[in-house]
């Protein structure tokens, strides 16, 4: 998407677009990994703002929980399980 002054900028992903594409074509399709990627992206850029370490940690389990329950909606319960395991990231 092109702004008024010619800079690109990416248009934020729907949830419920990434949502149906799971639903659709699983886990393993590329077109529907790189939307995924996108919109994981997006929501962990919420915590990059953040300076207070424990807002940082707070945001970072957040964002992984949203992530997780996307899974879960989409029926991909291993992968939603697979997120949840991974929080050891958070607090490097």
């Amino acid at each position: 998407m092109e702004n008024q002054f010619g800079n690109s900028e990416k248009a934020p992903v729907d949830r419920q677009e990434v949502i149906n594409r799971l639903k659709d074509y699983g886990v393993k399709d590329e077109t529907t990994r790189a939307l995924l990627s996108s919109w994981v992206d997006q929501i962990k850029s919420s915590a990059e703002s953040l300076t207070d370490k424990k807002e940082v940690y707070k945001a970072r389990i957040e964002n992984e929980i949203t992530i997780a329950k996307l899974y879960i909606e989409a029926g991909f319960l291993e992968e939603a399980l697979k997120v949840t395991y991974s929080f050891s990231w958070l607090l490097e």
